[in-house]
């Protein structure tokens, strides 16, 4: 059934009419909210994938899990926008740019092709530099051949980024949709316990909190503050999974 055009708003909820019985159906006004930095990490490992996925792929995994009464209001995607700044590796003193990196191309690549899909919003935080850090190859042979004096090459150390603002962001719209009466449901992708006090406050406002599960991947607090829980079944298929 086409629900977009057979929902008409009625009060809170859309109302319809079932294909099946004649008789309405109520559909929930829902948003979904990924955290992006979580799901790539933990839907990477699930499905045993070493590139990223891409813009469709993506948008296919988050959506599955919506079900047949739930009407899609927006689905607000966080991540950070890739770093493009140029920095001096402090062993080989040669710069590196990284706006003509692969990651930063591919990223911003992902992010324009993401944006044009249907009832997207796109939240970027920033990524900041903070200094260089050992790679973990090199931390590794380290605590296993047990070597002092250690000579450190360029390519054994990394440049160490935090992301910042993204946490923010997530919960200030949820607070802003619960107080506007937007939506009733809310499917929250993220592991980080950070959002359950936006969760603890859409909850007081009468909205549903659902939280995805992929793998096991969840914290019990997340559990203890969420009405509902979901399993992620989306897998990739055919060649596209190699």
């Amino acid at each position: 059934m086409n629900r977009k055009s057979s929902a008409m708003v009625v009060g809170d909820c859309k109302r319809g009419v079932s294909g099946e019985t004649g008789y309405p159906a109520i559909f929930y006004q829902t948003a979904i909210m990924v955290d992006a930095g979580w799901m790539t990490k933990v839907l990477q490992k699930k499905l045993g994938l070493k590139r990223y996925l891409t813009a469709d792929e993506m948008y296919q995994a988050i959506t599955s899990v919506l079900q047949a009464d739930e009407f899609l209001y927006r689905l607000y995607y966080y991540d950070s926008a890739p770093f493009d700044g140029t920095k001096t590796n402090p062993i080989s003193k040669q710069e590196t740019d990284f706006s003509k990196s692969p990651v930063c191309a591919g990223r911003s690549n992902f992010f324009s092709q993401f944006v044009q899909l249907p009832c997207v919003a796109l939240r970027l935080g920033t990524l900041n530099f903070r200094g260089w850090t050992l790679a973990p190859a090199f931390e590794r042979r380290l605590i296993e051949e047990h070597k002092t004096p250690v000579e450190i090459s360029e390519n054994d150390i990394r440049a160490n980024f935090e992301q910042k603002g993204v946490d923010m962001r997530i919960g200030i719209d949820i607070a802003s949709l619960a107080y506007k009466r937007f939506v009733q449901r809310i499917i929250l992708f993220s592991g980080d316990t950070d959002m359950i006090p936006a969760m603890k406050l859409a909850r007081t406002e009468g909205v549903q909190l659902v939280v995805i599960r992929i793998g096991s991947s969840l914290p019990e607090n997340i559990l203890r503050h969420a009405d509902l829980c979901r399993e992620l079944k989306w897998e990739l298929s055919g060649a596209s999974a190699k």
